[in-house]
């Protein structure tokens, strides 16, 4: 189960890269308001889906402001100074984690996608981090975990920093514990999906064109 509890800037930063339409928007917003409090933060989201709404387009708007695009802007522009709560990695690897925490709500909000398949240098490449190390790796994957995520290699078995380093490319994935509760908020099953149920996408990391290519 995750240990992470999303706050508002983490939706309005999957919103802000997502280019969704207004009308999208409150939909995400409405779909994603089920999931409290084990996976928004209380204290930030509110205990209404009125103020949740309300502090997310707050949140949305000053990243338009700040001019930040997504995780591979500038990672003072995510940053929020008014939370107190740890980050899941070091700030000099702030990009990995935004990274780490659209995938999170793209796999919650399409179980249609039961993991996507990641080429670990060239996302390292891709979010302006100097390079690819051990230590890297196991804050990552410690940050993984505690967002509800498996890391597993091309095989699909269980991933380790060694393994990441000699072979590069991992599949990313809900842990079944994460995919069992959304089943029980949703009371859809759709989540319980096998990774070996579905062709393995043929798309990099961190474009939309994952779920394009997984439908077509």
């Amino acid at each position: 189960m995750n240990k992470y509890s999303f706050c508002p800037l983490d939706i309005a930063a999957y919103i802000k890269w997502s280019q969704l339409s207004s009308w999208e928007e409150a939909r995400l917003l409405r779909k994603l308001w089920p999931l409290a409090p084990q996976w928004l933060d209380p204290q930030a989201c509110g205990k209404r889906f009125s103020t949740f709404e309300k502090r997310v387009f707050q949140q949305l708007y000053h990243l338009y402001t700040r001019g930040y695009v997504d995780e591979y802007s500038d990672p003072a522009g995510i940053l929020d100074p008014a939370d107190k709560r740890r980050p899941l990695m070091p700030r000099q690897h702030a990009n990995m984690e935004t990274w780490l925490k659209r995938i999170t709500l793209l796999l919650v909000l399409e179980p249609q996608l039961p993991y996507i398949r990641v080429d670990i240098p060239q996302l390292v490449a891709q979010l302006k981090i100097r390079r690819l190390t051990k230590t890297l790796l196991r804050h990552t994957l410690t940050a993984a975990r505690r967002l509800g995520l498996r890391v597993a290699r091309a095989d699909g078995q269980p991933a380790d920093a060694p393994a990441i380093l000699a072979e590069g490319t991992v599949r990313i994935g809900l842990t079944p514990a994460s995919t069992a509760r959304l089943a029980e908020l949703y009371g859809d099953s759709a989540w319980l999906g096998d990774w070996s149920a579905i062709v393995q996408p043929q798309a990099d990391h961190t474009d939309k064109k994952v779920l394009d290519e997984c439908e077509e």
